[in-house]
């Protein structure tokens, strides 16, 4: 695991990543009968093909402290997503998520999912996206 020799401490879940997907998967699914649209359709494929190599990774340089680490599901082909706890927790992890952004190669994208200024994520370089904020 490439993240595991930037940091102090990793660990890794491989159940825990499976787990996500498949609720990821299960979000996803049509309700009621209604038909997919074929976007729909490639992102469960794309999933299904992936989700046994999903992790739940969390990594720091100080396991013992409470805001010095990150925890993300690692998803083949798929940004890495990034929650913070609080503001103090997003100052305190600001240079892990730079480090964990040149490990992977990805770029840091600001305001995303529901809550734009509590999480972050990190897309590779070639697949650049623009701020959600």
């Amino acid at each position: 695991m490439r993240i595991a020799s930037e940091f102090a401490y990793a660990e890794a879940d491989e159940a825990a990543g499976l787990g996500h997907v498949l609720e990821m998967m299960r979000q996803l699914e049509p309700k009621n009968g209604h038909h997919r649209d074929s976007f729909l359709a490639e992102r469960l494929a794309h999933l299904d093909k992936v989700k046994d190599r999903a992790v739940y990774v969390c990594f720091g340089d100080d396991p013992g402290g409470n805001a010095g680490y990150l925890c993300t599901v690692v998803i083949p082909g798929e940004p890495l997503i990034f929650e913070y706890e609080s503001a103090a927790h997003e100052r305190a992890v600001r240079p892990l998520l730079r480090r964990c952004a040149q490990v992977f190669g990805y770029e840091i994208v600001n305001g995303v999912a529901e809550d734009p200024g509590r999480n972050v994520l990190l897309c590779p370089e070639q697949r650049q996206v623009s701020s959600l904020v």
